[in-house]
């Protein structure tokens, strides 16, 4: 999905992002617009050496967190490292599709889970 045209926005984790709690998203993309030929597309992008945790740590409970989300026609892309520890529910990278339309995530370096009942990569199907 991800298009050569210089006009697409991303958005890069160069560095860390630290999840704890409920419902937070490290990086979220969403949506893409087209002007005659072109089309624009938002990307995440977690890089190379760059971190995402997703984790407890010092709150009382974490569960439902997303490491990068992907929504209306958007892309996520995991070149680092996205770590899911103690939080229940929670997901590395998603993907939402919603009729005809879908959102896309790519995995091109370690997804690692280190506690149970979490997941890795998750895609919605929309209704149409």
């Amino acid at each position: 999905m991800k298009s050569t045209n210089t006009k697409d926005t991303e958005v890069i984790n160069k560095n860390s992002i630290k999840l704890t709690g409920q419902g937070a998203i490290g990086m979220i993309a969403n949506g893409s617009s087209t002007s005659g030929t072109n089309t624009k597309h938002a990307i995440a992008t977690n890089n190379a050496g760059a971190t995402i945790d997703i984790d407890k740590e010092g709150t009382s409970e974490s569960k439902d967190n997303f490491g990068m989300l992907a929504t209306n026609q958007a892309e996520v892309i995991n070149k680092g490292t996205i770590n899911i520890g103690a939080s229940t529910g929670s997901v590395g990278m998603a993907a939402l599709k919603d009729g005809a339309t879908h959102s896309t995530a790519k995995k091109m370096k370690e997804l690692l889970v280190l506690m149970e009942r979490r997941l890795l990569v998750y895609i919605i199907l929309g209704i149409s």
